[in-house]
């Protein structure tokens, strides 16, 4: 149980920022501790344009707590990045993820969603 309680903690630690983002203007930085072993919190930042004009930041937390949650949160977190490369918007990103999640989560699960913007 312990070894599959690191394992969580370890995909979920690997799914949040190496590192800040160098954006003119703006002092970014982050940290997720969460208050046990795993949990369904997550953080990260997201380019959503190829010229690096539009800047997100998507913080989430899904419902429940230990492996379950930490599972979901690596799964939305994945989502959210694979539709951020081919979206118009955040709302396109959020709404395709929000699909997918519906269809791949039990019903009793949601997952709150944030996503902070600045554009040059």
């Amino acid at each position: 149980m312990k070894t599959e309680l690191q394992t969580a903690h370890d995909a979920q630690m690997s799914i949040m920022p190496q590192s800040d983002p160098k954006i003119k203007g703006l002092d970014v930085s982050g940290c997720c501790i969460p208050a046990n072993e795993v949990g369904g919190d997550f953080f990260d930042y997201i380019w959503l344009d190829k010229n690096k004009n539009k800047f997100g930041l998507f913080i989430g937390d899904v419902s429940g707590k230990a492996m379950n949650a930490a599972m979901n949160a690596v799964m939305a977190c994945g989502m959210i990045n694979t539709e951020a490369r081919d979206a118009e918007s955040v709302k396109d990103i959020m709404t395709r993820v929000n699909l997918s999640m519906y269809l791949k989560t039990k019903k009793q699960v949601f997952t709150a969603d944030c996503c902070l913007l600045r554009f040059d």
